[in-house]
């Protein structure tokens, strides 16, 4: 009797350790932004690089769009350097209404940023949305072409919500012009 009581503790103490959630380590942002950079450059077609500037918006919370965070502008911000890297001409584009989002999440170009497109000589853009869940972040890219308003390349993508990212993410909801370059049209 006296080794069952012994036992007990040990046992409750292995029954509680099972059911432990962990925090998941952070993704290192740089790498995996270069990475989604990577396969979008990949999949546009071959010379891009010559066919003019690519314009680029922060990414975006794919349930408020209104707004970015601080993940969203540095995750942007790597992706548009990656693609300086490969030999984009890179311009960032600060327009309150220069894109926007249809309620069934589709993009839609405005004048404006036509007018900014030209004025850079700019083929495409890049935009960015991402839903962060309980322990993983969701992430799109796409590369936009100005002309046509069809998706040149895509990447979708899942990071670990660890404690830096969902610091950069949670820092509180930014409605600087970084986070208006996207604005939501209801149908």
């Amino acid at each position: 009797m006296l080794r069952r009581l012994i036992l007990l503790p040990f046992v409750l103490l292995a029954v509680a350790c099972t059911h432990q959630v962990t925090t998941p380590k952070d993704a290192p942002l740089i790498p995996e932004s270069y990475r989604i950079a990577d396969s979008l450059i990949n999949t546009l077609p071959k010379n891009s690089e010559t066919l003019g500037s690519v314009l680029y918006t922060s990414a975006v919370d794919i349930d408020d769009v209104k707004t970015t965070s601080r993940f969203g502008k540095m995750m942007s911000e790597h992706v548009a350097s990656r693609f300086s890297q490969h030999g984009f001409e890179v311009a960032e584009a600060r327009l309150r209404d220069a894109l926007a989002i249809t309620s069934k999440g589709e993009f839609m170009l405005s004048r404006d940023l036509h007018q900014v497109a030209h004025e850079h000589n700019a083929w495409a853009v890049i935009v960015a949305t991402y839903a962060p869940a309980e322990t993983k972040v969701f992430v799109n890219y796409r590369v936009i072409d100005l002309q046509t308003g069809a998706v040149a390349a895509s990447v979708d993508t899942e990071l670990p919500k660890g404690p830096n990212t969902a610091k950069l993410i949670g820092y509180g909801a930014d409605t600087s012009l970084y986070a208006k370059d996207l604005h939501f049209t209801g149908e």
